[in-house]
């Protein structure tokens, strides 16, 4: 088998079992491995990925990545840029086969039978909003003063939609339950639609269909009515939290660009933003959508969640058993590691459990000490960046300090354009500080 097809067949397998096709840039590795070319020859074919990134960190991590997909039966078996080529063939041969018949099954499948719209609820379903006691929530005065602002119902700044994103661990979910359950709507009121990985746009409008009291017969080759949808939203006045809207959006990709064939989430949005209605839906993201400028207006809001500040990231971790805790420790704590509420949870129970619950010995450690879950959830972030967006913010890394925009082009050694630095703004990976000149 040729390089394409083996390419191919990567991609098919990828996508079924890691939920990820290959990136641009691994593709570029994995067809000058297949080419027996250098780290350095592969570096010089594109701009922004020098042969250190290539050899250090894109290789090895697409080596263990191909080494899953094709040791099935844990034998062991690994992948190396030396034997890229026997493995693979070896591989496709077995797998060819089975994977043709597999494409067949799936298509059978799913021609299944009509199903009511509560019959999706396997992926995709309405619930009650968790509850919220408070007891693990801290600080953020101005943020719950702010939303609860925006969906009190008659308030003149009352919205139909609001868009809270922010890096993942940072308090969406939590700050969204805190206020909503303060407000005291009634139960049947209120939704939470958290949404499976890539779902599709057929299963996510019927599980609101069903929510929202549709008792229709349908299959699901038949399109919801978003006329229906909004018919009820607009009669009534309910309250929706639509959590984990990044799944709707395709990775390696400028952040929140929508996935193809997602028309009619994106036309649902457009008229919860556009059209006279009674409701709300509070949409909760790791990436900023890439419409959202169409939806903005008067009743349509977005809110950039930002990490604690040191009174909170004090407060919080007080209150988790670590303490008394000096300025100086606080501050060179949150400047190695951030202030996210899920990060600094995770961070405790390291504290407490080897360093009897003091700061300083923990960041006398050289190694950055990431705990599981935040190491999970950086790399799932960092797998949906496009190359471009991974050569700027490597390169950016480097640099060890701020970058003043106007010395971006003399840090990077290509040149990455607005739209790049704007999509790593959308995802929360840097920021930009205004001061006194300049940026």
């Amino acid at each position: 088998m040729e390089f394409e097809e083996i390419a191919r067949l990567v991609n098919q397998v990828a996508l079924e079992q890691k939920g990820r096709p290959l990136k641009d840039v691994e593709r570029l590795v994995l067809r000058g491995a297949w080419e027996n070319q250098t780290y350095g020859s592969m570096a010089k074919q594109t701009m922004g990925y020098s042969e250190d990134y290539l050899k250090k960190d894109v290789g090895p991590k697409l080596w263990h990545f191909l080494s899953d997909l094709v040791d099935t039966h844990q034998r062991g078996l690994k992948v190396t840029k030396r034997n890229i080529q026997n493995v693979l063939r070896e591989w496709a041969h077995q797998n060819q086969s089975s994977l043709m018949n597999n494409s067949v099954d799936s298509a059978l499948l799913s021609e299944s039978a009509d199903i009511r719209p509560g019959e999706y609820a396997a992926r995709c379903r309405v619930r009650e909003l968790p509850l919220g006691d408070g007891v693990d929530f801290y600080g953020r005065s101005e943020e719950v003063a702010t939303l609860t602002q925006w969906l009190s119902d008659g308030a003149a700044s009352s919205c139909r939609l609001i868009v809270l994103w922010g890096l993942a661990g940072v308090g969406k979910t939590a700050l969204a339950t805190q206020v909503i359950n303060s407000l005291n709507l009634p139960p049947e009121q209120c939704g939470y639609l958290e949404l499976p990985d890539q779902p599709t746009p057929v299963e996510v409008l019927h599980a609101l269909e069903s929510w929202l009291g549709s008792t229709t017969h349908l299959s699901p080759s038949q399109s919801p009515s978003l006329d229906w949808i909004m018919t009820q939203l607009s009669q009534r006045r309910y309250l929706l939290v639509f959590d984990r809207l990044e799944t709707l959006f395709i990775p390696n990709q400028l952040a929140g660009t929508f996935r193809p064939n997602t028309e009619l989430i994106q036309q649902l949005f457009l008229q919860l933003a556009s059209s006279p209605h009674q409701s709300c839906v509070l949409a909760l993201s790791r990436e900023k959508p890439v419409d959202l400028p169409q939806w903005l207006g008067s009743r349509v809001r977005e809110y950039p969640l930002k990490e604690l500040g040191l009174e909170e990231v004090k407060i919080f971790l007080q209150q988790q058993g670590i303490g008394p805790i000096p300025s100086e420790d606080l501050n060179a704590l949150v400047d190695r590691y951030g202030s996210s509420p899920l990060l600094l949870r995770n961070l405790a129970t390291t504290l407490k459990d080897v360093y009897q619950g003091q700061i300083k010995p923990f960041l006398e450690q050289a190694k950055i000490t990431l705990p599981v879950a935040i190491r999970r959830s950086l790399t799932e972030t960092l797998n949906r960046l496009s190359p471009e967006e991974q050569g700027l913010l490597y390169w950016l890394a480097l640099a060890h300090d701020s970058v003043a925009l106007d010395s971006l082009d003399q840090i990077v050694q290509f040149t990455p354009g607005s739209t790049v630095g704007q999509s790593l703004l959308g995802r929360s990976l840097c920021l930009i500080k205004w001061v006194e000149g300049g940026s």
